[in-house]
């Protein structure tokens, strides 16, 4: 390969958002695959059960608090992010965050986030379970209990605990799955079976890790958005931006209902 055609070959990888070699021949894209996915998502689950258990031997009760939920998430955390760590120095550059495509774009990248995050929790996700409700796939006893999970991590929150809970669930989860599911999962997922599939599938998985029939349609059409924008971007952080967003949304309503 001439320089010109070298050049012009990094060039449209950074369009895509891969990350080209350094001076020193490292890794030029990353190249894991859908093994190393699943591998990172049952180092998540794997993770979320021993720290729980931990968790409940200390309190010398199976009971569900806080701590059991922060532990959880603990857990199924740092089962990822360890997967993904490794996996970087493997399969990549080493550089997690180029290997995941973790940035922003600047101003656009952070105006486009938040208002996909919006515009998903504001409109499209009433309108999903409206359409859902008026072709008969859901009832309005369904709808009502929409909220119940949600509801009820708010009762183990009382008080100053919220502000814990808030940095979790707005923040940290956000941030967490749109590193492992559009940074890590997806690209495998394209590679592997191209991009309608793979964005489709991702989402799916998304919508299915979260444990919440009722809430799966709504999980899923966020996941499309989601991995439409970061395959359409080559980027991640709109994604998280708009993840902060749409659970941002949820916290605030929660709280005023409080």
């Amino acid at each position: 390969m001439t320089g010109d055609e070298s050049n012009s070959a990094d060039a449209a990888a950074a369009e895509e958002g891969v990350p080209v070699s350094d001076d020193t021949g490292r890794g030029r894209a990353p190249s894991w695959g859908l093994p190393e996915a699943g591998a990172g998502f049952l180092a998540g689950i794997v993770g979320g059960i021993v720290f729980t258990s931990v968790w409940a031997a200390v309190q010398g009760s199976p009971r569900t608090t806080l701590g059991m939920i922060v532990a959880g998430l603990a857990g199924l955390w740092t089962g990822y992010v360890a997967t993904m760590v490794l996996v970087s120095r493997i399969r990549g550059t080493g550089h997690l965050a180029a290997d995941l495509r973790l940035r922003l774009g600047g101003l656009k990248g952070l105006v486009v986030g938040a208002a996909t995050g919006a515009v998903c929790g504001l409109v499209l996700v009433p309108l999903l379970y409206l359409l859902l409700l008026s072709v008969g796939l859901l009832d309005q006893d369904a709808l009502d209990r929409l909220s119940d999970p949600a509801e009820q991590l708010m009762e183990r929150a009382p008080g100053a605990t919220f502000l814990l809970l808030a940095l979790l669930v707005g923040v940290g989860a956000p941030l967490v799955e749109e590193c492992f599911y559009r940074g890590f999962v997806q690209p495998a997922a394209v590679r592997r079976f191209g991009a309608v599939a793979g964005v489709v599938g991702t989402a799916a998985v998304f919508a299915a890790a979260h444990f919440q029939m009722l809430q799966f349609p709504a999980l899923f059409l966020f996941g499309l958005l989601l991995g439409l924008l970061a395959h359409r971007s080559g980027r991640i952080g709109p994604c998280v931006v708009a993840h902060i967003v749409f659970n941002g949304l949820t916290l605030v309503r929660l709280a005023l209902l409080r």
